[in-house]
């Protein structure tokens, strides 16, 4: 039996980033977990509730089929970026509430992550929704689901004691989502008693993945941010 990862790939809910899918599964892969991802509704078909569903559903069935997956059940963990750290943070702060057992038909305890990792994720709604929204009101190049706020999709609104361990990371030169947005998450997971770990690197824009030949072949990237892997 291994750990597990569900691999939440980002995109703004637009595309799933085939960069933020396969090379962070097989990165996870050879270091002995087993990999999975998820690729979720985007565009219109994003809507709240749909890639919550979704995401809630996949750990689901990682949990019910453990034993045929060679998964442990209690090591079941998700990394999102971006967009896809939106919807694994959203899981994190939601898996035990009614709303959320209502709308999957499924256990709390069979959704719960034992563990997420957001890379440079969109923790922070309300602040990027201020922000994105001034450049061209109501063309918003994202998916339904991040085009308007609502605390029910706000991970930073949600955020409670039943939340994950969590470890994030983000780039001082992520000119998309400025890292300020996420301290005020990460201050969120300190002030309910969550353990986690931040790391601030120097430089590198934002969608990095894996920072490595595998996520960023032809590009010009930092390549001590790939250090967040290892971690």
């Amino acid at each position: 039996q291994r750990p597990a990862i569900l691999v939440v790939p980002g995109g703004g809910y637009a595309i799933c980033s085939d960069r933020e899918a396969d090379p962070v599964a097989l990165s996870f892969l050879t270091a002995g977990y087993q990999a999975f991802v998820l690729n979720y509704h985007c565009g219109e078909a994003s809507a709240y509730p749909t890639p919550l569903i979704e995401i809630a559903q996949a750990v689901a069935h990682m949990r019910r089929h453990s034993a045929a997956y060679g998964i442990d059940a209690d090591k079941i963990a998700a990394i999102g970026f971006s967009a896809g750290g939106h919807l694994t943070a959203l899981l994190g702060s939601s898996w035990h509430r009614d709303s959320l057992a209502n709308l999957t038909g499924l256990g709390a305890e069979e959704m719960r992550l034992n563990a997420a990792i957001l890379g440079y994720p969109v923790a922070n709604l309300q602040a990027f929704i201020t922000r994105a929204e001034p450049r061209e009101p109501g063309k918003l190049p994202y998916g339904a689901m991040i085009r308007d706020y609502a605390p029910h999709k706000d991970p930073l609104a949600l955020a409670n004691p039943l939340m994950p361990p969590t470890y994030l990371f983000h780039t001082l030169g992520d000119r998309l989502l400025p890292p300020l947005e996420t301290l005020a998450y990460v201050e969120a997971l300190l002030q309910h008693g969550i353990p986690c770990e931040y790391h601030l690197l120097n430089a590198g824009e934002h969608g990095l993945s894996t920072a490595d030949s595998l996520s960023c072949y032809g590009w010009d990237y930092p390549r001590r941010v790939h250090a967040w892997v290892p971690m």
